[in-house]
């Protein structure tokens, strides 16, 4: 099941970059939500709150966002202790590297979240593709056995 679901994520986010729109089904957050959570998020100003508006906004992302750790939580479950740890570091490199790399670099006032959201805009086919291409080569080795 888990193979079916990385081969037809990867083939979705490939399609996203051949022919993106935006908000599509299971890739993105649809466009009529955007602003609200645009502006919930605007509003928060405690830990609370952003603890909150947090939990509310990720239900809405789950579906579009589930993949990856379907797929991850997949392989890693099938395994012995010892031998997640290399597959976890790949995760880690691969999903959330990316992530805390963002994170400090608009903490440290390197760029602004306006200039990030803005790179993402203006490269989201190639952040498709990419995802894609990592979902359908894993979805590829699990069905060959290679994972």
């Amino acid at each position: 099941m888990i193979i079916i679901i990385a081969i037809f994520l990867g083939l979705l986010n490939i399609r996203d970059y051949l022919s993106y729109v935006p908000g599509r089904f299971a890739t993105e957050m649809p466009i009529m939500f955007r602003p609200k959570v645009k502006r919930l998020i605007s509003r928060v100003t405690s830990p609370l709150g952003a603890f909150i508006v947090g939990a509310f906004v990720t239900t809405f992302l789950l579906p579009c966002t589930v993949g990856p750790y379907l797929i991850a939580g997949g392989i890693l479950s099938s395994l012995q202790f010892v031998n997640t740890l290399p597959w976890l570091g790949l995760y880690n490199f691969i999903f959330a590297l990316p992530m805390l790399i963002i994170t400090l670099v608009i903490y440290f006032g390197l760029s602004s979240t306006e200039n990030m959201s803005g790179w993402k805009d203006r490269n989201i086919k190639y952040i498709h593709l990419a995802a894609g291409i990592i979902m359908l080569l894993l979805g590829i080795l699990m069905m060959l056995g290679f994972v």
